[in-house]
């Protein structure tokens, strides 16, 4: 199911992403040409007070995480061309949450000419659900600790985009699609979560002001379950429309807003519609401070017996330069989930409030040290889905 996560132990491991931070890793490369192969490593020390999300007798743990990552590049004139494997590992010291993934993806970018852009990429990746997400939210810690462990599966991933006009055009056209398939290693009703998804995007863009434009998009989605019975009530076809605008460096803010309407409908009968949004503007009143607003309303898929979700989240940050060394971000998230359930399952309604601090230190060029604190409170209509959490976290981003 996908769950509002603005903030968790991960978030301890990022640096600013706009280009206006003064604190980032700037990794070195081995020089294989045509290739650069570029190693970088994060690792963090996390104290997690709820790691099974449970809404009373919470088990807290220590956890280590370890995540190595390899990009292996070439560029010829506008051309990019990458390949990345990255290995995550979370040990624990309480429960059976501990983990391994791997990750592997092939990328590619090629311009043709200047009208003309191409990007492609294929992904496989081994994966899995804490325990407490997905299939086991709700359950009891017996039940999660009989599990033996998370749910392991694996996702592979097709995607292509083309968009057609010249950057400094007036207009452009955009066309992306994405195929994934996600398979389960349980044998048991966890097997019943195997999808084929299957989603796309056209989009038109035409400029309006100098560094404005105004955005039409259509987006398709589709998802085919392999079991027959989760597919007789889950399968599900969407379809979106949105107009809106995006800009850049427009009185110190750079963003996008689009407005419009979502349409879901599922094999069961049961269809919903209603208005959608998102929107993600970076404000930059002086030049070491930056303020950031994202947010959506967007019908999404669920896990039995929710079949899907009515979701809505915003979340508000502030990102402050100290010195060219010291960076800190502090952040706050609202989510509301209302779910379509099974008939005779109850009514579910999820409200999450998440709020985060965290501070990141430029030790040298190839090291950034980090620390941050993050708490979550989710309140529902049933009981057995409300939770407490905090997360304390030290971390380290690492290269040559």
């Amino acid at each position: 199911m996908k769950k509002l996560a603005f903030l968790s132990a991960a978030m301890a491991f990022s640096v600013a992403e706009t280009g206006q931070a003064a604190v980032a890793l700037d990794p070195q490369a081995f020089n294989l040409e045509p290739f650069r192969f570029i190693p970088t490593l994060q690792v963090a020390a996390t104290q997690d007070s709820n790691i099974y999300r449970l809404s009373e007798n919470e088990v807290s743990s220590f956890i280590t995480v370890i995540k190595p990552t390899f990009d292996l590049v070439t560029q010829d004139r506008d051309n990019t061309y990458s390949v990345r494997y990255a290995l995550a590992a979370g040990i624990y010291g309480e429960g059976d949450n501990n983990y391994l993934d791997n990750m592997f993806s092939l990328n590619a970018h090629v311009e043709p000419t200047g009208r003309f852009r191409v990007d492609v990429g294929a992904g496989y990746n081994l994966l899995h659900d804490d325990l407490g997400t997905a299939f086991t939210e709700g359950l009891s810690q017996a039940q999660l600790e009989a599990r033996g462990g998370p749910d392991k599966y694996n996702l592979a991933t097709l995607n292509g985009g083309v968009e057609y006009g010249a950057k400094d055009a007036a207009g452009q056209v955009a066309l992306n699609l994405n195929y994934g398939q996600k398979r389960y290693d349980a044998e048991d009703a966890a097997a019943a979560r195997d999808l084929d998804t299957l989603s796309g995007l056209l989009g038109f863009r035409l400029r309006v002001m100098p560094k404005t434009k105004a955005l039409l998009d259509f987006e398709y989605e589709k998802g085919d379950y392999s079991n027959a019975t989760t597919a007789a009530v889950s399968d599900y076809t969407g379809n979106a429309w949105f107009l809106g605008l995006m800009w850049e460096s427009t009185a110190s803010t750079t963003g996008k807003i689009r407005l419009g309407n979502n349409k879901r409908d599922t094999a069961d009968g049961d269809g919903i519609s209603g208005f959608a949004w998102d929107v993600g503007v970076i404000w930059t009143p002086l030049e070491r401070s930056r303020f950031t607003l994202d947010g959506s309303r967007r019908l999404q898929d669920g896990t039995l017996p929710t079949i899907s979700i009515d979701g809505r989240n915003l979340a508000a940050g502030w990102e402050h330069d100290w010195s060219d060394r010291v960076e800190s971000k502090l952040t706050a998230g609202l989510g509301i989930e209302d779910h379509t359930r099974l008939p005779g399952t109850g009514i579910r309604n999820d409200d999450s409030l998440t709020l985060g601090f965290v501070v990141n230190y430029q030790l040298r060029r190839w090291a950034v040290l980090g620390a941050g604190i993050s708490k979550t409170d989710r309140d529902s209509t049933m009981d057995i889905y409300d939770y407490d959490r905090a997360v304390f976290s030290l971390n380290a981003q690492l290269s040559l």
